[in-house]
């Protein structure tokens, strides 16, 4: 079988595992071209580190009341959401992923964290449609009544407004490594 290419996020590659970590450090060609050769691995072992697994272990971490575990996730999803390609914002999640996000998942910070990335966007009516998640579009709708936010998703995110620890540093998972 030939081998196949499997894009994953770097950011949870390089969180998640100090192999990666190493791997896709410059000083070495796979993270000068971004490439781990793995080939007596299938790609399928590695779909836990897509988006819409990072969502699916967000609301795991949700049932399983693990606050570190979903502030993880909620990064990791941040990472993929602020991501450049081209010189241009490589605008995610996407519909796909919204929509099982609000399936499965009641209103809290990853719900605030997707919602005001988009709510962020410029050119939000030339992409945003009635096709997408009706719980989405409200959210989206009262966020844009209110006023479009004036801090950008990535400040907001610095100062843990996404997280669903107790306010303060100290409570974060990133402080506690």
């Amino acid at each position: 079988m030939p081998p196949k290419d499997f894009p994953v996020t770097k950011y949870l590659l390089v969180n998640a595992s100090d192999f990666f970590k190493a791997a896709l450090a410059q000083e070495w060609v796979e993270g000068q071209t971004r490439t781990v050769k793995l080939p007596d691995d299938d790609a399928e072992s590695f779909s836990g580190y897509s988006l819409p697994s990072a969502f699916k272990m967000f609301i795991l971490g949700d049932k399983l009341l693990d606050i570190a575990f979903k502030d993880a996730m909620t990064d990791a999803v941040l990472a993929v959401m602020l991501k450049q390609r081209g010189g241009n914002t490589y605008m995610s999640p996407k519909r796909f992923a919204i929509s099982l996000l609000y399936k499965k998942e009641t209103p809290g910070h990853m719900r605030d964290l997707i919602v005001h990335r988009w709510a962020c966007v410029n050119n939000w009516q030339d992409i945003i449609t009635t096709e997408w998640s009706p719980g989405f579009l409200l959210d989206f709708c009262n966020v844009l009544a209110a006023e479009q936010p004036q801090e950008s998703t990535l400040e907001a995110a610095i100062r843990c407004a996404f997280h669903e620890h107790t306010p303060g540093n100290e409570n974060c998972y990133r402080t506690k490594r």
